[in-house]
């Protein structure tokens, strides 16, 4: 076992000023490492001459993030002089010797052992952990020869790009059972299923006749005459409620981030779902109440302007030069999930992304009145009548992976 520090150098932080939406070189943030490569997708620019020159990114650079969620913190990814490109100052660039391939140290950072070694490492805050150059050089890790590191790299790259395939297969599997159900039914009612009786008459003939035949004289019978039954009505979509006559500050609260609040918010979305709710969608809806503010962003001008009467200074949009990072519940969410769990207050069905969520018998205890229950009334409503989508790509790639249970 050898210790990074002894095998690497440079372990310097990236720059902290503050980036534009264009500009002459690109910098690399912690949003943009995603399974231990780039995602040159959601870039941030600079034009700062000195800046350029002090953090430019070298072949072989190997990024380290060092300040992010619980479950994050200590993802990395290795710069292969793509673009000129420099990095942020949530990232450590870490430079190897001789002796240390960057593809191999990227992936000892990304395996179990290194995983283990971050989670035990990290100083946690009140959002997010971090750890420092100083730990991280005392990363310790086998060290073979570069020849054997290189077969470690080739094996696990192709181990990868096995995986790639079979999820890029999966997604299009995915699509195309999507669209079986309604070309089933369209070829069931062409008579395309089945062989069909040539003596039938074609289904156009069958209706007009069915059009020009005269109805026939109801019968008189004695006694009470029968009452003809209603028609179905058709289903409407569901009308929004009329919030205008709740009061100003009806569902203002100061939100501690603590497992109690995050317990009776996920619990109210449930119930304003009032069925199994797939576990992404109940992810976002109660990060939607628990940080108002990113819905406000989302919303229409005269849903944004109701949706802050209601709630107050907590929906205000932040000031420009503030800057959010990830969900500041995230620690407090996994305590509530994990104890909802161990009581049975949270049911799970469906594997992985795609299960869903419903509320167990005894959840009925867990108190929802007041700001819990109408925040999840207006979210469960939106999202129901406009979709996820109208809110979701609205939000900072952190949030995302929070929604896709990527970062909770």
């Amino acid at each position: 076992m050898v210790s990074l520090g002894a095998h690497a150098s440079d372990f310097s932080y990236g720059t902290a000023a503050k980036s534009e939406k264009s500009g002459r070189v690109p910098v690399l943030r912690m949003g943009n490492i995603q399974g231990c490569r780039l995602d040159w997708a959601d870039l941030v620019y600079t034009s700062n001459e000195a800046e350029i020159k002090k953090y430019e990114l070298k072949k072989g650079d190997v990024l380290f993030n060092r300040t992010n969620s619980p479950e994050l913190v200590g993802k990395t990814a290795i710069y292969q002089g793509e673009q000129p490109a420099i990095y942020a100052g949530y990232l450590i660039r870490v430079r190897c010797n001789e002796e240390l391939l960057p593809e191999y140290l990227n992936y000892c950072l990304g395996s179990t052992a290194g995983r283990n070694f971050c989670w035990a490492e990290k100083s946690d805050g009140v959002s997010q952990s971090n750890i420092n150059a100083k730990k991280l050089r005392a990363f310790k890790f086998n060290l073979p020869k570069p020849e054997e590191q290189c077969e470690i790299v080739r094996r696990a790259e192709s181990l990868f790009r096995l995986a790639d395939s079979i999820e890029a297969h999966y997604q299009a599997m995915c699509v195309h059972s999507q669209r079986l159900a309604p070309q089933a039914l369209a070829k069931a009612f062409r008579g395309e299923l089945v062989q069909q009786n040539p003596q039938d008459e074609p289904a156009s003939i069958l209706l007009q006749r069915i059009a020009g035949k005269q109805p026939e004289k109801l019968k008189t019978t004695r006694g009470r005459p029968r009452v003809k039954k209603p028609e179905t009505a058709e289903v409407l979509p569901v009308a929004q409620p009329d919030w205008s006559t709740l009061p100003a500050g009806a569902w203002a609260a100061q939100v501690p981030a603590d497992e109690h609040t995050a317990t009776a918010q996920l619990t109210a979305v449930l119930k304003a779902w009032n069925k199994p709710m797939p576990q992404d969608t109940a992810r976002l809806a109660t990060l939607l109440c628990l940080q108002p503010r990113l819905l406000t962003a989302a919303l229409p001008a005269d849903h944004a302007a109701q949706w802050r009467r209601l709630v107050g200074d907590a929906a205000a949009p932040l000031p420009a030069q503030v800057v959010t990072l990830q969900p500041a519940f995230n620690t407090p969410w996994r305590n509530a999930i994990s104890k909802m769990r161990a009581r049975e207050d949270l049911v799970e069905s469906g594997p992985g992304a795609q299960g869903t969520w419903a509320l167990g018998p005894d959840a009925a205890r867990i108190d929802t009145a007041g700001w819990p229950d109408g925040r999840a009334g207006w979210v469960v409503h939106y999202l129901q009548m406009h979709g996820v989508e109208a809110v979701l790509p609205t939000l900072a790639t952190e949030v995302q992976e929070f929604v896709h249970a990527r970062a909770a």
